[in-house]
């Protein structure tokens, strides 16, 4: 299979969500023994695997245990909250109970965090077991691992705090995640320190409170890579390679003609007030520095130029206060399609004149002393194109692949013509049946809210992004699960 990589002499990233992890951690048991343990370590399947499992075929048992852990979740904008006490054994004459019993009960709190009640990646998809199979063999290619699950709203644990006022800081799934990482040697890029999402956690705080969240979150983050930095250390390069500390701090729109700061707008945070929140943490922070470990500031959309000077602005700030040292560049591009082939030249034309001049104010950034990474590459269908390929059949899968891969070539040069050179390439819709955005629209579309697709005869669609490109194992899966139930 040929895969979509770009400047191979760099180190290559690629992002795994805590729940592809799991699954890819099932499809790797090659013993009974392996799956057993797997089941009792992981919390999503207690109690989801209702049926005697045969282990001496490995194979069909792997798939049986993949299956309970695909059906503990609700497809993306489901009842979660039903779902999680379904989980749990709670009966609907009882909920109201149940939650004074766990807002009450530290442990029973604690415990019902370490569970994914709703899906965000297509993981349900019949097809998922065969796109983790793939995925597993290209895990080889990697050198880094990019990994999300140390982010505030998956390490704080909601509404229950310590003796002492502070809230629980419970890292369960970054541990699973980092294990898994170390088990396959590869290094790993912390997935992020300041995010816009709070997952509920800032709901009905005041401006000092949620600072004061932040703070205690970064002191406990802080902490723990330096700790697991220790623990899974390598004799010739840091296991937790680079940290994300801050990602998407400028709006993504437009307001008065002006990109703004978006915590400003949300919460009245100033830029200075997130910088103070590292404060107790600096010797944490050297200490990583002195270990060679980059600081980024992770950002999309840097082609728009209005946009790129207003986050290299903002980069230059936090890199004054001593907390970055890398400028991160998402790159997530758009394919470059049109209603006739004039119009998508010139579109393609648009996009890679963007992305040189992108690539030309790097190098100055570079040759300042400062370090540029592509942390979270891919390029897709845009959501309006997805249309032209699967409704209108304007394009065909094959013409997608083909202008993908001019694309990437094109792209590889003008980086190689901009002389930056790159800290890493993360990539980040691995493959085109694992896509978070294929699977918002999939879900739109089922309710009646995408124009040009019918609710009730909806076709099978990718935005067609993923580093390898599967879509044709997608349709033969399907065609398989469709001849078994003939």
């Amino acid at each position: 299979m040929n895969a979509f990589f770009i400047n191979n002499d760099v180190k290559k990233g690629g992002y795994l969500s805590s729940e592809q992890i799991d699954l890819l951690s099932i499809v790797r048991c090659n013993t009974p023994e392996e799956l057993k343990d797997f089941i009792i370590k992981c919390e999503q399947l207690t109690g989801e695997i209702k049926e005697e499992i045969d282990y001496t075929n490995l194979e069909e048992a792997k798939r049986k245990v993949f299956k309970a852990f695909q059906d503990s979740m609700v497809s993306h904008g489901g009842d979660s909250k039903t779902n999680a006490f379904r989980h749990f054994g709670i009966t609907d004459n009882i909920v109201n109970e149940y939650k004074n019993i766990r807002e009450n009960n530290r442990a029973l709190m604690v415990r019902s965090s370490h569970f994914k009640s709703e899906e965000r990646d297509q993981n349900k998809a019949p097809y998922m077991y065969e796109e983790m199979v793939i995925l597993n063999e290209q895990l080889s290619n990697f050198d880094v691992f990019n990994l999300g699950s140390g982010r505030i709203f998956d390490t704080i644990v909601k509404r229950v705090k310590n003796d002492d006022g502070t809230y629980i800081y419970d890292p369960y799934f970054i541990n699973r995640d980092l294990k898994f990482a170390s088990s396959l040697n590869k290094q790993v890029r912390y997935h992020s320190l300041f995010v816009k999402q709070d997952g509920g956690l800032f709901e009905g705080k005041s401006k000092e409170e949620i600072l004061s969240l932040i703070k205690e979150y970064i002191n406990n983050s802080i902490k723990y890579i330096n700790d697991k930095n220790n623990e899974y250390s390598y004799a010739d390069k840091p296991f937790i390679k680079c940290i994300d500390m801050f990602n998407e701090l400028v709006s993504f729109d437009l307001k008065d003609g002006e990109y703004y700061n978006i915590w400003k707008d949300k919460y009245d945070i100033s830029i200075d007030e997130i910088t103070n929140c590292f404060n107790d943490s600096l010797e944490g922070i050297n200490n990583l520095k002195q270990k060679g470990i980059s600081l980024v500031y992770n950002e999309p959309f840097l082609e728009d130029d209005q946009r790129r000077k207003m986050v290299i602005d903002t980069f230059k700030k936090l890199k004054d206060k001593g907390l970055v040292d890398t400028l991160g560049s998402q790159m997530h591009i758009t394919i470059p399609l049109g209603n006739t082939p004039e119009e998508m030249v010139n579109n393609g034309i648009k996009s890679i004149e963007s992305i040189k001049r992108a690539f030309n104010d790097f190098k100055k950034l570079q040759d300042e002393g400062y370090k540029i990474e592509i942390t979270e590459f891919d390029i897709s269908l845009s959501r309006k194109d997805i249309e032209k390929v699967f409704v209108n059949n304007k394009y065909s899968i094959e013409d997608i692949y083909i202008i993908k891969e001019y694309m990437m070539q094109a792209i590889s040069n003008v980086i190689k013509e901009s002389n930056v050179k790159l800290e890493g390439i993360s990539y980040w819709s691995l493959t085109d049946g694992i896509d978070c955005n294929t699977e918002r629209l999939l879900e739109e579309a089922k309710k009646g809210k995408v124009e040009g697709i019918d609710k009730d005869n909806i076709p099978e669609f990718s935005a067609l992004g993923g580093l390898f490109p599967t879509y044709d194992k997608i349709l033969q899966r399907k065609k398989e699960i469709s001849d078994m139930s003939l």
